[in-house]
């Protein structure tokens, strides 16, 4: 079964900011942006977020758990990567680099739908809403709101998300193995050169 995003979801998209977004230490929001967004992992730590003062924004939207993140303007394909906020803190609020995809259907899970978006096919079909040139695009939350994506079962959405975390454990136990051969290597020729 193929829903649009606008039958589960709401979206909205991220704060706009006047210029650059200046870091205060002093600040009690962190502010998300695109080069937050790591399709590898979801995210749960925001400790190295800019932070601004709450007195810079009237109505600031804060991220809740299990919001979709997706890169609201990239070129090509995998610039428009996804991600899921899972962390606890209620006072993150996305800058305008970031739509935010909230789940409001219990049978769709956030992980599931950012898997879609993230994978070759959801990044091809993203590509046919985009506008703009070839060197800059932008996804409007309009034309995402009448995004198609497959929606299985749960159980099935359950399995994807399992198949996706098996091979990123995978993916970790290979480049730590290559990482142990680089250090065989290189403590051998260590070893020729100290004698």
């Amino acid at each position: 079964m193929h829903k649009v995003l606008s039958q589960i979801a709401d979206i909205v998209s991220g704060h706009t900011f006047r210029g650059h977004i200046k870091d205060d230490p002093e600040g009690s929001i962190f502010v998300l942006q695109a080069k937050n967004v790591d399709v590898s992992k979801d995210i749960t730590n925001i400790l190295n977020f800019t932070k601004i003062s709450n007195e810079s924004i009237r109505s600031p939207y804060f991220l809740a758990h299990n919001d979709i993140l997706i890169v609201s303007r990239g070129s090509g394909l995998g610039a428009f990567r996804s991600t899921v906020f899972t962390a606890e803190e209620n006072n993150v609020m996305p800058s305008s680099s970031v739509h935010v995809i909230r789940i409001n259907d219990v049978n769709v899970l956030p992980k599931y739908v950012s898997l879609y978006l993230n994978s070759e096919v959801g990044q091809k079909a993203l590509l046919q809403i985009v506008t703009g040139g070839s060197y800059l695009q932008s996804m409007l939350v309009k034309n995402l709101l009448d995004f198609k994506i497959p929606i299985p079962p749960i159980h099935k959405q359950k399995s994807i998300i399992a198949l996706h975390a098996n091979i990123n454990q995978q993916n970790l136990i290979l480049k730590r193995k290559n990482q142990l051969k680089k250090n065989i290597i290189n403590a051998t020729f260590t070893n020729l050169t100290n004698k």
